[in-house]
């Protein structure tokens, strides 16, 4: 009989082969602790076990969290905080969303047998419960899409030629803040201006650079040359690649130099840049193979409409709180 600590394991090693980013990694991770915590809790010791009133009853903690509690033979009270308070409607979708992947992976490796039918899985018990939480659009954290106007002021700063390239790299050519930090000096062709990458899951895609390619290929050729490591973002003494976290913490320091406002992440780079090429091309599947992404759909939530009209009013209000009318500048 395999634990479910067993199956964990073997689901996080199997999301490592292939090649799923390190932050999607420790998220279901996270999660599959999580509901192992509450199986332990209620006495669940076999995976397969599991039933649908079992994850009905762990999508009522997790809509109401803090303490669980009950009485064990001896009469003692035994308590457990998993979560201490509830969970936002995004975030149950998301611990159901591992956990239909997590039974889907174990279905497919461990099916039940006739000749062993007292272990194996048959069905997967979370396929009737996901579509049940209703993620509504006001549920749903939006990434802020960096504008023309903070990008200029990024522009403006004194800033190394490396950490510019590393902010170009997500503006211009929509790469992912993991994408960035592992690059090498050895992925870039200079004969066909071509970047070659491995995207999220595992894919290999050469991206040819569409916006400001001499910008990116200068400033590649200026870091390559004063950089002796082979990774061309590195930190320390040993000169390791960055960390995401180490990436992300360059990005938001530069963020903060500028002045620019506090919600903005590295992904608001990728997305300025998802809309930018939607505006110039209004080529949905041309932005999608562009991205890297296998669904337009997820290319659609990157693109925010009528960007330039949102631009126009922010440098209007701008001009207007420092006493200015900026109405025949704009037309």
């Amino acid at each position: 009989m395999r634990s479910p600590q067993f199956y964990r394991k073997d689901f996080i090693n199997y999301l490592e082969t292939s090649n799923r980013s390190p932050r999607t990694i420790e998220s279901y991770d996270f999660d599959l602790n999580a509901f192992l915590k509450f199986c332990q809790f209620y006495g669940i010791q076999r995976l397969e076990k599991v039933k649908s009133e079992d994850l009905t009853k762990y999508q009522n903690y997790l809509s109401k969290g803090g303490t669980l509690s009950k009485k064990n033979w001896f009469y003692r009270t035994r308590e457990v905080e998993i979560f201490k308070g509830p969970l936002a409607v995004s975030s149950r979708r998301r611990h159901f969303s591992t956990l239909k992947n997590f039974f889907a992976y174990l279905l497919e490796k461990y099916p039940k047998k006739k000749y062993l039918p007292f272990s194996g899985f048959k069905f997967n018990p979370v396929l009737s419960k996901i579509h049940a939480i209703r993620l509504k659009d006001a549920d749903i954290n939006h990434t802020p899409l960096l504008k023309e106007r903070d990008w200029l002021r990024l522009e403006e700063l004194s800033i190394k030629p490396k950490d510019f390239l590393f902010l170009s790299l997500m503006y211009w050519a929509g790469l992912r803040l993991s994408e960035v930090k592992d690059l090498r000096k050895s992925q870039l062709d200079f004969e066909t201006k071509s970047l070659d990458i491995i995207r999220k899951g595992g894919k290999r895609q050469k991206l040819y650079f569409l916006d400001k390619d001499n910008i990116i290929l200068n400033l590649w050729e200026k870091v390559a040359f004063n950089t002796k490591n082979e990774f061309l973002f590195t930190w320390g003494l040993r000169k390791k690649p960055l960390t995401r976290r180490a990436a992300f913490r360059k990005v938001k320091k530069l963020f903060q130099k500028a002045g620019l406002a506090q919600n903005l992440s590295p992904h608001s780079l990728r997305k300025a840049c998802a809309t930018r090429l939607y505006q110039q091309t209004k080529d949905l599947l041309f932005v999608r193979d562009y991205l890297g992404h296998s669904d337009a759909k997820v290319t659609q939530t990157y693109i925010e409409s009528r960007p330039d009209e949102l631009i126009a009013l922010d440098v209007k209000n701008e001009k207007s709180r420092i006493g200015m009318t900026p109405l025949t500048e704009l037309q």
